[in-house]
């Protein structure tokens, strides 16, 4: 879907968000920040 991201945003005027992409750089952002979240149940923390 990535490689249709620049003809559909010229096409329909609007940006398009490939949620792949969005949520591979939501995770890199957390993790460089250091927020690692909720350790799971059970996990000794």
């Amino acid at each position: 879907m990535a490689r249709f991201r620049e003809t559909l945003e010229r096409e329909l005027g609007i940006p398009v968000v490939e949620p792949t992409q969005a949520a591979v750089t939501m995770a890199v952002g957390r993790v460089r920040l250091g927020w690692g979240g909720r350790p799971s149940a059970g996990s000794g923390r």
